[in-house]
């Protein structure tokens, strides 16, 4: 009978014990919670004359803040109007919790100087993702996340890409804007290089960082500075990674590389 009463009461302290320990794991300090990534809106990332942006939150007593081209950084009270090409870097922040991430979106700024260009692909696109032909790649229509929703997409499964860029006539440049995708679980990355040519001169190269793990589906802006040069020739070429990381379930195979736009300014 005594062991019997023992052995009742040491359960119902180990109960209790165990009751108390997850109790207290439903409940989580407030410097442990870290806030939301705040909501921006807009209409599309390559307007023609100004955009609009409005970015919200709905927690009571978060601030949001955004940092533009200045380097400043500001508080968000109302919605924004741009009007010209702009990185923007937005947080959210709450005494006593953890800041948001930090919030990058690239907004570009339309320019006719492509208008009309002639564009030659080597290789053409995919039979798959062939998008609407090479003219694909200067329409101002950014393609989605969701690469099969419609044909904003150029999609390549070759190591390496060339597209040539005939100019209307002779353009002043300082920048390139190339949109491109990134979605592992497809098997569509990055590439690995980048090479901007002008009159069949080499005037810049920018190698890409190896992904080391699965990331996120995401659109990718790549920007490419270019010290004021006039031109009526560009010509992009793209390096892949030359296989799939081991890391990945695809690791061997030959990845994606999905275009949807090229933009100069």
């Amino acid at each position: 009978m005594r062991i019997l009463l023992f052995g009742i009461l040491l359960l119902h302290a180990c109960t209790s014990h165990l009751n108390s320990i997850d109790e207290e794991s439903h409940y989580l300090k407030s410097n442990e919670v870290q806030i939301a990534t705040p909501q921006v809106n807009f209409d599309t990332q390559f307007f023609k004359d100004s955009l609009q942006i409005r970015m919200d939150l709905n927690l009571e007593g978060v601030e949001i803040f955004y940092q533009d081209n200045s380097g400043k950084t500001h508080l968000y009270k109302q919605p924004i109007t741009i009007y010209q090409s702009q990185i923007l870097k937005i947080q959210a922040k709450k005494k006593g919790l953890i800041d948001s991430d930090i919030e990058t979106i690239q907004l570009v700024k339309q320019s006719n100087k492509i208008k009309g260009a002639k564009i030659n692909l080597q290789p053409l696109a995919h039979d798959n993702y062939p998008g609407n032909g090479p003219k694909t790649l200067i329409d101002f229509k950014k393609g989605d996340i969701d690469f099969k929703k419609n044909n904003a997409w150029l999609g390549f499964d070759s190591k390496s890409i060339m597209i040539d860029i005939e100019l209307a006539e002779a353009e002043s440049i300082e920048t390139i804007y190339i949109s491109l995708l990134q979605d592992h679980n497809s098997w569509i990355f990055l590439p690995e290089n980048i090479q901007i040519y002008l009159d069949n001169t080499l005037k810049l190269e920018k190698t890409l960082s190896k992904p080391a793990a699965m990331q996120k589906a995401t659109n990718r802006i790549i920007k490419l500075s270019i010290n004021d040069s006039k031109t009526k020739k560009i010509g992009l070429h793209f390096q892949s990674l030359n296989t799939i990381p081991n890391w990945h379930p695809g690791v061997g195979n030959q990845p994606w590389l999905f275009i949807d736009e090229i933009l100069i300014e």
